[in-house]
């Protein structure tokens, strides 16, 4: 028993490693006291840089496989910024008093905090016309793109600036990257649109301010549901 044990470590390390071999390492480790926590997933936590708070290190949480989390977005991130993908750049992998952590940027708001989420924006009635503009043209990209994705809600989108650069857009923060070994849906367009296509709809299910016109391919505000339309920065118009 002991034996076996031992193999399946030795097993886990070769695996991991074998992962992990292409994607980029950060110099040092980070003690905890350099980690300010900022929210948990449910595969999951995030903590921001304390020297760096343009930055996010995602840690797996107890009992998750995060070396495979980390290889299923590198195998995205490598080609983003040349594809345009709409998630955060990646910086790659640190070592942390809680374990192997996935460096991003983070999306964040004109007073450096961290952009919200549009399950925040709907929870506090804050969808208006700039917001479904900047959501359709998240939709856009995501068909375009045909970024590789396996979870899509409303509180892994986040509206902000990658890094604290750029114009304000919703990413993905969470919740993409490629799982298959033979990576169907990327080979084969028309299955990548079409699982794109169906889960777009559903970000609307509990957000009354948002209904989504198939036809058009596109995010409407209902008018009346309680949106309110703000300006890009978080203040009311």
């Amino acid at each position: 028993m002991k034996r076996q044990r031992h193999l399946r470590g030795r097993f886990g390390a070769l695996r991991d490693a074998g992962l992990l071999w292409r994607v980029p390492r950060l110099p040092g480790r980070l003690a905890a006291a350099e980690l300010i926590e900022v929210g948990q997933g449910r595969d999951r936590t995030a903590y921001r840089l304390r020297d760096r708070p343009e930055w996010l290190a995602k840690v797996a949480r107890p009992g998750v496989d995060g070396v495979r989390l980390i290889w299923w977005e590198h195998r995205v991130a490598r080609h983003a910024e040349a594809a345009g993908l709409p998630i955060p750049r990646v910086r790659g992998l640190i070592a942390t008093e809680h374990g192997p952590a996935q460096v991003v940027d983070a999306v964040l708001d004109s007073n450096a905090g961290l952009g919200p989420t549009l399950a925040q924006l709907a929870q506090e009635a804050r969808i208006g016309q700039t917001e479904c503009a900047a959501l359709n043209r998240f939709a856009a990209a995501l068909l375009d793109t045909g970024l590789p994705f396996y979870e899509l809600r409303p509180s892994n989108l986040v509206l902000g600036r990658r890094g604290g650069v750029g114009p304000a857009a919703f990413w993905l923060v969470d919740g993409f990257g490629e799982r298959q070994v033979l990576p169907l849906r990327r080979l084969l367009p028309a299955r990548r649109r079409a699982y794109a296509l169906a889960r777009l709809p559903k970000l609307t299910r509990k957000i009354p301010a948002l209904r989504w016109d198939g036809a058009a391919t596109r995010f409407r505000v209902t008018e009346g549901a309680g949106g309110r339309r703000v300006a890009r920065d978080g203040t009311g118009s």
